[in-house]
């Protein structure tokens, strides 16, 4: 088989900010192909060990003696009242009332950095308030654990301070500064086999705090909401816990939300079993949907009944998902704790549903998710743009192996005053390939994949002749349209068009220069 004059993917992922790598092929040597990569905003993915993260770049770490353990730390540090270093800890022992531990000249004005702060103990309640220069980055009780915060700072102070409270025991075991690069990176997804590059329409997470979930307002009913109980899928000691009281009655939480009247919602939260065959319920209540939904996820065996989605994350969590729309514009959302199937149930006053990671977006599917820490947020729209072009004359294939989230073009391109792009429509199952001149090409999968199913598809021209193959099976054109003209790639995957590009995950795309045979084309789209 010839080789690919670009690939992108196959597991082979090279990134570096604002930039994804593929490469293109002369004769036996391959050649780096930087495509610009576009999404002003932070995103997550899975990354290799299984575990939820935000993508970012990391620079060196700008603390001295960030762990205490360095040989005066007294030397980079300034103690208030009450703090003292020993055993590589910073201890504040309670007597000096607000006191803060403080090292000067760390950050610079207008850049983002990541805080990672180890706590070894707080018997306290006060708040540890952590100020980046003269922003406050948390103002909250720091626990026992690792606890990360981001932050930017426009004030002239370039100290970073966290404060001890009166009267309580707080020690640290390391306190880190890094500058941190979110923006215009692109997201390689991992399932536990393959990775794929996530492509994603702009999305808002309407829920203000989507780990710390007891913070959002919910009405715990014959329940309460016990924060930071085990572990999450991002690794860390953050997951809350809806835990069941004695009674022999429903235990669940609810909140009504403001949303817009006829807008379609997709609602998704991570979850864990907590308790001899403690499962989840996501319930619309009957207040403010056009269709009242009420779901049951079976947190033991991953299956959930009908209209709902359910995602294994390993270690017994599974992100569990539903979507619905809406017919007023306050709508009720009511997460349960059940016991097998049933609503209604003696609770032991210990067991429950550990939650993580709650996001409400509008749309007709979840999307990856989107951290909160007191504000909605918004991840933008990306966008792949190879700034160099590949002319595509007489004899080509296009290839794209992946998932269709939403929405229908894998590739574009333009050139020539000859805009084109290869389409695949998941409503329809109809692939094509289309210019501004017209159809040259046009084929059906079946009756339509559903969203999420992996797909392989093929377009091959060979001297004008136009033939799709898909999933390996060459299938029977129900447009054909000889056509020599010269094409140019210069846009991957996303086109910033909303009326067609939604949401793709990409396991790899190549481009010939040259037509494959049928027999090339069948074995390269076979699943």
């Amino acid at each position: 088989m010839a080789n690919p004059s670009l690939q992108i993917g196959n597991s082979n992922w090279a990134i570096k900010e604002s930039n994804l790598l593929g490469y293109s092929t002369a004769g036996t040597r391959f050649l780096p192909q930087p495509i610009t990569m576009t999404r002003a905003s932070a995103g997550t993915r899975v990354n290799s060990q299984g575990l939820i993260e935000t993508v970012e770049l990391l620079g060196s770490e700008l603390v001295d003696c960030s762990s205490f353990d360095c040989a005066d730390p007294a030397a980079a540090w300034i103690e208030g009242s009450g703090w003292s270093f020993s055993g590589g800890k910073a201890k504040y022992d309670g007597t000096g009332g607000t006191s803060g531990l403080v090292q000067s000249n760390v950050i610079e004005v207008g850049k983002q950095y990541k805080i990672i702060v180890e706590v070894l103990s707080n018997q306290g309640s006060g708040n540890n308030t952590i100020y980046l220069g003269g922003s406050v980055v948390s103002q909250s009780h720091l626990a026992v654990g690792t606890h990360t915060f981001y932050g930017v700072t426009s004030n002239t102070n370039v100290s970073i301070y966290i404060y001890g409270r009166s009267g309580e025991v707080f020690e640290l075991g390391s306190f880190s500064v890094k500058e941190v690069t979110k923006n215009n990176l692109a997201r390689v997804d991992y399932d536990g086999t393959a990775s794929s590059l996530l492509v994603e329409p702009q999305r808002t997470n309407l829920i203000t705090y989507s780990e710390a979930i007891g913070s959002n307002g919910f009405n715990p009913i014959n329940s309460t909401i016990v924060a930071d109980q085990t572990t999450s899928p991002d690794g860390t000691s953050n997951a809350d816990l809806l835990k069941e009281n004695t009674a022999n009655d429903t235990h669940f939480m609810f909140k009504d939300f403001n949303l817009s009247n006829g807008q379609a919602y997709s609602i998704s939260v991570f979850a864990k079993s907590n308790g001899v065959n403690r499962n989840l319920r996501l319930d619309g209540g009957g207040v403010g949907w056009s269709s009242n939904f009420g779901i049951n996820y079976d947190l033991t065996n991953g299956t959930v009944g009908s209209g709902g989605v359910i995602e294994s994350f390993g270690n017994g969590w599974f992100r569990c998902s539903v979507t619905a729309t809406t017919n007023a514009t306050t709508s009720r959302l009511l997460v349960y704790s059940i016991l097998n199937s049933t609503t209604s149930y003696q609770g032991d006053g210990s067991s429950g549903v550990f939650l993580y990671g709650l996001q409400f977006e509008a749309g007709s599917y979840s999307t990856s998710y989107i951290p909160t820490s007191g504000s909605t947020v918004t991840r933008v729209a990306e966008s792949y743009v190879l700034p160099t072009t590949i002319s595509l004359d007489s004899d080509f294939c296009l290839f794209w192996d992946g998932e269709v989230l939403e929405g229908d073009i894998m590739l574009y391109g333009s050139g020539n005053n000859n805009s084109w792009y290869m389409n695949y429509s998941t409503g329809s199952g109809r692939i094509i390939l289309d210019e501004s001149s017209g159809r040259k090409v046009q084929a059906f999968l079946g009756s339509g994949s559903p969203v999420g199913v992996k797909t392989k598809i093929l377009i091959r021209r060979s001297s004008g002749v136009h033939s799709v193959f898909a999933n390996g099976t060459k299938l029977t054109n129900t447009v054909s349209v000889n056509s020599t003209t010269t094409l140019s790639l210069v846009s991957m995957f996303w086109s910033f068009n909303s009326s067609f590009n939604k949401g793709l995950e990409v396991n790899q795309s190549q481009v010939f220069k040259t037509s494959l045979s049928d027999s090339e084309a069948i074995a390269l789209t076979s699943l």
